[in-house]
């Protein structure tokens, strides 16, 4: 079996059949390369590119016919490479549903809590932020809407500075880890 040696390169193919796969690519791009509109400019004629896709379209199948007969084309392995894509295609369907379920839980979240901020006055009827909002925005406790709430209703008003700084602990965000506090005596 012969070797097939390409612009001087040993690729080492003994299989005869790529052999001559490879010979016939070969002639393709030699019938590419030689071809008058191969040196197409930016601006050039659409049939270039038509001439393009046509022998495109060859090598394409070229290979396709090699590989069926390289592998024989039984009718059980056709089955099995159509079972395959139609499962990849299910596969993709069901990534698709599921970021667009994803995507619309994520919308109507938003569209609930926009609605609440709106419903508290904190951005308006074209969300824009109003003084509510910004004066959340600069709060950071484990409630901030709350504290807003009861800021813009003048709970504070008639508190003495004992009650607001007890009322204002309850709003500190509480330390999540496991680790206990101990108390010296």
């Amino acid at each position: 079996m012969a070797k097939h040696t390409a612009g001087g390169t040993d690729m080492g193919i003994e299989d005869p059949e790529l052999v001559e796969l490879v010979n016939q690519i070969e002639e393709l791009e030699k019938e590419l390369f030689a071809h008058p509109l191969h040196t197409i400019t930016p601006h050039g004629p659409i049939e270039s590119i038509f001439f393009y896709v046509v022998l495109a379209n060859k090598i394409i199948f070229i290979v396709q016919s090699a590989v069926l007969s390289r592998h024989g084309s039984s009718t059980e392995q056709i089955k099995c490479f159509q079972r395959k894509a139609e499962v990849n295609r299910e596969i993709q369907l069901l990534k698709s549903k599921m970021r667009d379920s994803q995507l619309q839980k994520f919308r109507d979240e938003l569209k609930n809590r926009s609605r609440v901020l709106k419903k508290l006055g904190h951005i308006d009827a074209d969300g824009i932020v109003q003084l509510k909002g910004r004066a959340a925005c600069l709060i950071d406790t484990g409630d901030e809407l709350l504290v807003m709430e009861l800021m813009f209703n003048g709970m504070f008003n008639d508190l003495d500075p004992d009650q607001v700084v007890a009322l204002a602990s309850c709003f500190i965000p509480g330390d999540r880890s496991n680790e206990q506090i101990h108390l010296r005596a």
